[in-house]
């Protein structure tokens, strides 16, 4: 979620010139505030905008091309064939995975762990599935 989001969303129709490009507390206290309405704390926008993060997608033909890299294709089909049929059936049907869909999450740490992978592999491994 975008400064600008944040700050609709917990006064909507907010009234305030100025640029926030980016999601910064300078950003914020640059702003010229127009609104009647007493101008938000800084720590609830933050909290806003860390409580509805921006969505990250991810491809499930490119997270397969990015496992068979690291020679992990097999690894990943004797994973998918031990899952639930509800995580199987989403593998296939499913064009993009939302990054922050607990389903997912859970997939991926279960893939880290059973494969040994760092944080550091594991996020190189999903910056190559990302859409």
């Amino acid at each position: 979620m975008t400064l600008a989001e944040a700050v609709y969303n917990l006064l909507p129709g907010a009234a305030y010139r100025g640029f926030v490009d980016d999601n910064s507390r300078e950003s914020f206290e640059k702003i010229e505030w127009n609104d009647e309405r007493p101008k938000p704390k800084w720590e609830d926008v933050e909290a806003h905008m860390a409580a509805h993060p921006d969505p990250v997608s991810y491809s499930p033909d490119k997270l397969i091309i990015a496992v068979d890299t690291i020679g992990r294709a097999g690894d990943l089909e004797k994973f998918l064939a031990a899952a639930e049929p509800r995580i199987r059936l989403r593998w296939q049907k499913v064009m993009v995975f939302d990054g922050n869909d607990p389903d997912f999450k859970a997939m991926v740490a279960a893939m880290q762990q059973a494969w040994g992978l760092t944080d550091a592999e594991r996020n190189a491994l999903l910056k190559q599935a990302l859409v």
